[in-house]
Parts: C-alpha cells; structure tokens; sequence
C-alpha cells in the first residue's frame, strides 16, 4: 500500500476550550477555514467534509470511556469504515 500522507491525532482531555491558527503552517492556514467545538449529535449529522471520515464512529466508544488498548491506523480517504488496530511499538 502507498502512503502518500499520514497524520497523528492524539486524544487529550482538557477543560481549556480556546484554541487557534497561531502555531500552524501557512499552507494549513490556507486550507483550514474555521475551528469550532462540535457536539458528536451534529458530527453525525453533519454535510460538512470530516477528516478523518471515520472520526464520529471512533469517538463514540472513547466519549463512553472505552479507549482502544492498541494504537488505531484510521484511513483519511472516502471509506469511513477502514481502520485496523496495531499494536504500539
């Protein structure tokens, strides 16, 4: 399999609720248009382009306390459903 582009998301607790663009790239300034706090309710039911696409159905489980024990691969493209556990190295 080719991977042409890989990101981390690292889940993190906090009670801060401020975040902004000060420390992106500019490329990332240019295609991130907005930020905003979203309920999980109107992720699942948002038109909007969600990345990753399988973002609701992973943050479900960890929402109810249940994290995965193994790391997630979670694919970025148009399948929300491709995601494999592995193990951390």
């Amino acid at each position: 399999m080719l991977t042409l582009h890989q990101e981390q998301f690292i889940l993190a607790r906090t009670r801060r609720q401020h975040f902004g663009s000060g420390n992106m790239t500019e490329e990332e300034k240019t295609v991130v248009k907005a930020f905003r706090w979203w309920p999980l309710s109107e992720l699942k039911s948002s038109s909007e382009f969600i990345v990753p696409p399988s973002l609701v159905r992973h943050l479900e489980p960890v929402l109810a306390n249940q994290i995965p024990s193994q790391i997630l691969t979670i694919a970025l493209g148009d399948n929300p459903d491709e995601a494999q556990a592995v193990t951390s190295a």
